[in-house]
């Protein structure tokens, strides 16, 4: 079986739900068999044709940031294209984190915070100048299209599942 059979837009999506980030048409969401590892995952977002789930990976990070401990590995074995994506893709996670992280933290207080791993290779600014807004502007000013607009709708999604889910919780709790 070639490794990209099981890398299919259904199988990131259900292993995106499997994670966490549930805001994604499910398709027939078939979850790969075995399941994707948390390192397929993030090669597969960043590798995908789909740029919503090229973008994914950034939320994802949000949700599960101990997942971050997966990417120095891929970035190191993946394709030169696939690297360049991913290492894009952390570096947005790490300054909308620092953006976002009071809101984060009302949802999600023990998520630690991602470490800086490529702001300084990408010749982008520090994740806490002005709370990550200057970088994830600068990151976003090295794409042909709105990259900013992608990642505030993207985490506003994230944050209505939060916001669910943290009433749902609390309406079960009674």
């Amino acid at each position: 079986m070639n490794p990209g059979d099981r890398l299919t837009r259904d199988a990131l999506v259900a292993a995106l739900r499997e994670r966490g980030v549930g805001f994604f048409a499910p398709g027939d969401a078939t979850p790969a068999s075995p399941p994707l590892t948390d390192g397929e995952l993030i090669e597969g977002l960043a590798a995908s044709a789909d740029p919503r789930l090229r973008n994914a990976l950034a939320i994802l990070l949000l949700r599960q940031p101990a997942l971050g401990a997966h990417v120095p590995d891929v970035v190191g074995s993946a394709a030169e294209a696939v690297a360049d994506v991913l290492r894009d893709r952390y570096t947005a996670a790490v300054y909308l984190q620092r953006m976002w992280r009071t809101r984060i933290g009302i949802y999600l207080p023990d998520a630690p915070l991602l470490p800086d791993l490529f702001s300084a290779q990408l010749g982008l600014p520090l994740p806490d100048e002005r709370f990550g807004l200057v970088g994830l502007h600068a990151l976003s000013d090295r794409s042909t299209f709105n990259q900013y607009a992608s990642y505030e709708t993207m985490v506003e999604l994230l944050f209505d599942q939060l916001s669910a889910e943290w009433a749902h919780e609390r309406t079960s709790a009674r």
